[in-house]
């Protein structure tokens, strides 16, 4: 048999065993359902899908069900429901027509307290918790507010407590200001998220009179701001490096918590001589990370310009003509990996 058909077994046999519940229509149905009602439990969805196709499925039969069609279920990323998609299209459409990558600085606040680097995650054997001691009192608040380019951090200040919006004002006039060049220099747009203590008159008057732009993120869209991922990889790493865990064990015993990662951090990071090569490859991994983070969000900047510019209909969202849903299958669905690849080559 195997001489005469190259196998064992009958290839124009039936596939054994129970005929599926749900045919190619309903998993259809089912696909519409999950995309409508994603946070739905399946006790709820196998309710939904027996009043949709008059069939009665168990969870377990659902459950495989989605995960033939590909689908898992994961952890939901909250969305602020005021945030507007027009808005966060037009954002896009600009950046990608009138500016460049090593024109941007972007500038954000992050707030850090002796919760920061607790751990959600842990390993333990089947049907026991895992359980870990953590510090419930969050202790003392400090604040970092660095100024991020393409090749890095160019400025930063760190201090205890929260920032408020004259010390914003006066780490942009000492620090970013002298690095700053006018448009359309590099170092020439400074890009701030739209927090209400970022906007103040006197300020963007100062900087627009020495030839610089100032452009506020789209409300509620911090993903589109590079320096998030710099904040996300920091934070990893302070996590994770056994220097800085050995620096706040000892500190932690003189109640002095936060003191010894901010100014004896910044000391043996500046003078010891095996600190600052690590400091210097993790700036180095931490800077590819954020021109990663840039090279997405550029790409996407020209596919909505492209998009803008070729379409009739991308060119009535200027006018706020129409909706950002009707052209979004296109920009976020219909974009694959050979499209941005040239894109990224323009």
């Amino acid at each position: 048999m195997y001489e005469k058909w190259a196998c064992i077994t009958n290839p124009f046999k039936g596939v054994f065993g129970r005929k599926k519940l749900f045919n190619r229509n309903d998993m259809y149905i089912l696909r519409s359902l999950i995309k409508d009602k994603f946070n739905w439990y399946l006790d709820e969805l196998t309710h939904e899908m027996e009043n949709l196709t008059g069939k009665r499925a168990s969870i377990s039969t659902l459950w495989r069900s989605l995960r033939y069609l590909g689908i898992t279920r994961k952890k939901l990323q909250k969305e602020a429901y005021e945030r507007s998609e027009i808005i966060r299209a037009h954002y896009l459409g600009v950046i990608g027509e009138s500016y460049i990558p090593n024109q941007l600085i972007f500038i954000d606040e992050s707030a850090k307290n002796e919760r920061s680097l607790s751990r959600f995650y842990g390993y333990s054997p089947q049907n026991i918790q895992a359980c870990k001691k953590v510090v419930f009192i969050q202790g003392k608040r400090y604040t970092i507010l660095p100024a991020l380019t393409p090749d890095g951090f160019v400025a930063i200040d760190i201090f205890e407590g929260a920032c408020d919006k004259k010390r914003f004002i006066d780490f942009i006039l000492d620090q970013v200001v002298p690095i700053m060049n006018p448009y359309p220099s590099s170092n020439s747009v400074i890009m701030i998220d739209n927090a209400r203590i970022h906007h103040d008159a006197n300020l963007i008057s100062i900087l627009e009179g020495l030839g610089c732009c100032v452009i506020f993120l789209p409300p509620y869209s911090s993903d589109y701001n590079p320096i998030e991922t710099a904040f996300s990889i920091s934070c990893s790493w302070i996590a994770t490096d056994k220097m800085v865990q050995f620096m706040i064990k000892e500190r932690k015993d003189n109640n002095d918590y936060y003191h010894t990662l901010v100014e004896g951090g910044k000391r043996i990071f500046w003078e010891d001589d095996v600190m600052k090569v690590n400091l210097k490859y993790k700036s180095r991994f931490i800077g590819s990370k954020v021109k990663e983070k840039f090279q997405e969000i550029i790409r996407d900047c020209r596919l909505m310009k492209i998009y803008i510019d070729g379409d009739s209909k991308g060119k009535k969202i200027r006018n706020g003509e129409l909706y950002y849903e009707q052209f979004e299958d296109f920009f976020w669905k219909k974009k694959n990996q050979n499209t941005i690849s040239n894109i990224a080559k323009m």
